[in-house]
């Protein structure tokens, strides 16, 4: 275990109140931190731990350049670094005191497998859900936040694809590391406590259901990306494309009738799917 070296980068978009403590949930368990800043305002006051800022590289890009870009930065410093595995964080994010143990675990024991990414299971804030099963099951993508990224399989299938910005950089690139023979395999005690939008439980018939209530220009990018991701891997993934239609269908009904300004979030779903079609990637700038 000694000899394998992991970093970790926060991706900051104005920290808020809680940055902290979630940085303090896995300063201790690894090798280096990577802040990288994608607030428009420079510098952030927040960071506060004197005993670990040697352990703390803060990187300012001084505008959103998009989660995308802030994943190559901190991977493109963590390979000149010479460490192994990138572990990637949202801010909103809390780690398990034992996430790195877990995933040092599975990599000392399984190292025959060509792993591609780890991933944990993801506990909400007000809608609980622990996934998995009872043992480290192979899956198809994982969310970025907790997951612990081979850099090998990295320098090997290239860079996240900027073009996407935000929402479904994660899925093409654990697709991309699928498609080249890579594992995404989620450990079963390992934890993330995440926030993921505004999400909430709300009861259908008798059943608890999650509303995220993405903002409407969250939606444009999910939407114009998801038909993206659906170009690049129809042919090599259809039960995994058909499997996310099904889920945007579920989305579509659950804005329709749990959310609040649906004409709003479906005019901009409506504009995403335009935007896929006239090839308009990257960052969304006013019409």
């Amino acid at each position: 275990m000694d000899d394998i070296k992991i970093a970790a980068v926060i991706i900051l978009y104005y920290p808020g109140e809680h940055f902290n403590d979630n940085l303090n949930s896995i300063i201790e368990q690894v090798d280096n931190i990577f802040l990288v800043n994608n607030s428009e305002s420079g510098n952030i006051s927040e960071i506060d731990n004197p005993p670990y800022l040697d352990k703390i590289e803060y990187i300012n890009l001084f505008k959103n350049h998009g989660v995308s870009a802030a994943l190559n930065v901190a991977a493109g410093l963590a390979i000149s670094q010479n460490f192994n595995y990138l572990l990637t964080l949202d801010q909103d994010s809390k780690v398990h005191p034992d996430l790195i143990k877990n995933y040092l675990h599975y990599i000392t024991n399984n190292s025959f497998n060509k792993i591609g990414i780890l991933a944990p299971n993801y506990l909400y804030k007000d809608y609980l859900e622990k996934g998995g099963k009872n043992c480290d099951n192979k899956i198809k993508v994982s969310m970025t936040s907790g997951s612990l990224l081979n850099l090998e399989a990295y320098k090997f299938i290239g860079p996240f694809l900027d073009k996407l910005f935000i929402d479904y950089v994660d899925i093409e690139y654990c697709l991309r590391l699928k498609k080249h023979g890579f594992e995404i395999i989620k450990i079963h005690d390992a934890y993330i406590f995440h926030n993921l939008g505004s999400i909430r439980g709300r009861k259908f018939i008798m059943k608890k259901i999650a509303i995220t209530n993405h903002s409407p220009l969250r939606l444009f990018y999910r939407t114009r990306n998801r038909f993206f991701v659906y170009k690049l891997y129809l042919f090599e993934f259809p039960a995994y494309v058909l499997k996310d239609i099904v889920i945007f269908i579920n989305e579509l009904i659950k804005i329709l009738f749990y959310e609040k300004n649906k004409i709003e979030k479906f005019k901009w779903i409506f504009k995403g799917m335009l935007y896929f079609f006239k090839n308009k990637m990257n960052k969304y700038e006013h019409d």
